[in-house]
């Protein structure tokens, strides 16, 4: 996958596609400081919409 398909899952708020796609990418290039930032603050929108869905 590339990094541009990662950030269209992403700004698309398929977070959670965008974590999997991020996941999958750092195991391809670990020491990535960009797909490690990317893929914390996938993980934090996740949990963000997960909890946005719960309280409504």
């Amino acid at each position: 996958m590339s990094i541009v398909l990662h950030l269209a899952l992403y700004h698309h708020q398929d977070y959670g596609g965008a974590r999997d796609a991020f996941l999958d990418a750092a195991k391809l290039d670990p020491q990535s400081s960009e797909i490690k930032a990317a893929l914390r603050e996938a993980m934090s929108s996740l949990e963000i919409s997960h909890g946005a869905t719960k309280t409504t």
